[in-house]
């Protein structure tokens, strides 16, 4: 699951619009899958709440969640 799910983010992470959003179904349940998460978002300084999954993709590709409001249930990674 490590190597699939950093594949995944390093291929369409980049792909994704401005405001897009990205959910990894695995990353509460799977070891490998957090970790491949947490290491794609280390390499690329993408910083934000870890107690989800999904993130959204603001210009610039990083995060800003102080300005943003999700709907309810949605957490950002």
């Amino acid at each position: 699951m490590y190597q699939s799910t950093y594949e995944a983010l390093e291929y369409l992470y980049p792909k994704l619009s401005t405001g897009g959003y990205v959910l990894v179904d695995d990353y509460g349940s799977l070891d490998p899958c957090k970790q491949a998460v947490e290491d794609y978002r280390d390499k690329h300084s993408i910083s934000g709440n870890w107690s989800g999954r999904i993130t959204r993709k603001y210009i610039g590709g990083g995060l800003n969640n102080s300005a943003r409001e999700y709907p309810a249930g949605v957490h950002l990674f």
